[in-house]
C-alpha cells in the first residue's frame, strides 16, 4: 500500500484571518481596560496619619499628630488603647485603626474617622485636646492630642 502525502497551498481564508486578528486585539484591549482601571479608580479614602506617642512620667500619654495625608479636623480623630490581652479600651471619638506604636506595654492607635461635616476652617481654631481612656478596671489614662502638622501638608 502506497501512502502519499498531499500538499495543501490553500491554507486560512485572508478573511477569517482578519476576523480572527481584530476579536484578540478587542478581547486583549478590553482586558487589559479593566485592568488599568482599577488602579484609576478615586474613591473617598481615608487620611493617613504619621503620629508619636510617648508617656510622661505622671502618667499621661502624649499623642502628637506629626503628619497628616490631607486637611483633617484634629477633633475627627479617635484612638485606641489595647492591653496584652488584646483587650480594646475605646477613646475618643470611635474605635478604628490606621497605625500603632506600642509605649509602655500598651499598643496606641489613632484613626481617621472623621466627621465628613466639618469643613477646612474648623481645624483653624483647635490645636489640641484631651481626654481619658478609661480601661476594663475602671482606670483612666489620660492622654493629650497635639497637632504638629496644621496644614496638612
Amino acid at each position: 500500500m502506497e501512502h502519499r502525502i498531499v500538499k495543501d497551498d490553500e491554507g486560512v481564508s485572508p478573511v477569517i484571518a482578519v476576523i480572527l486578528m481584530v476579536a484578540i486585539t478587542v478581547v486583549l484591549a478590553a482586558v487589559l481596560y479593566v485592568w488599568a482601571a482599577s488602579f484609576l479608580e478615586q474613591g473617598e479614602s481615608a487620611p493617613i496619619a504619621t503620629f508619636f506617642v510617648e508617656e510622661s512620667s505622671s502618667g499621661v500619654y502624649h499623642v502628637e499628630v506629626i503628619k497628616v495625608s490631607k486637611q483633617e479636623d484634629l477633633a475627627g480623630f479617635s484612638y485606641f488603647l489595647k492591653d496584652e490581652t488584646g483587650s480594646t479600651h475605646v477613646g475618643g471619638n470611635g474605635f478604628g485603626e490606621i497605625a500603632m506604636q506600642i509605649v509602655g506595654g500598651q499598643e496606641h492607635g489613632i484613626d481617621t474617622s472623621y466627621r465628613d461635616s466639618c469643613d477646612d476652617n474648623c481645624d483653624s481654631q483647635l490645636e489640641s485636646r484631651a481626654d481619658n481612656v478609661t480601661a476594663d478596671d475602671g482606670t483612666d489614662y489620660p492622654v493629650h492630642f497635639s497637632d504638629n502638622d496644621r496644614d496638612g501638608k
